[in-house]
């Protein structure tokens, strides 16, 4: 079974992709459980992430969703950034 078996219907809705991504940046950057994300804003100015956070980051997304994205300007600077490069590496879902 791939990981891609693994993920529940609502983890491949928009509003459940930013939901998992919310829960991952929160972890990796050490935020409070309730703190919300607003998916424009960036991990380095907003919340004082590095380039190494955005790379773990990426990997956790790419580990949850069991793909790999490929992001077009380098690391992802923002969940609505990552958002782009997961939906283009998922391809056509119909969940």
């Amino acid at each position: 079974m791939d990981a891609k078996s693994k993920i529940s219907d609502s983890d491949l809705t928009d509003e459940g992709k930013i939901n998992v991504m919310s829960a991952i940046v929160r972890e990796k950057l050490g935020l409070p459980e309730n703190c919300f994300i607003e998916p424009r804003l960036s991990f380095t100015r907003e919340f004082g992430a590095d380039s190494l956070d955005e790379v773990e980051i990426l990997m956790a997304v790419e580990d949850h969703y069991g793909v790999d994205i490929e992001m077009v300007e380098g690391t992802p600077g923002s969940i609505d950034q990552l958002k782009v490069g997961l939906d283009r590496a998922l391809g056509p879902v119909s969940a």
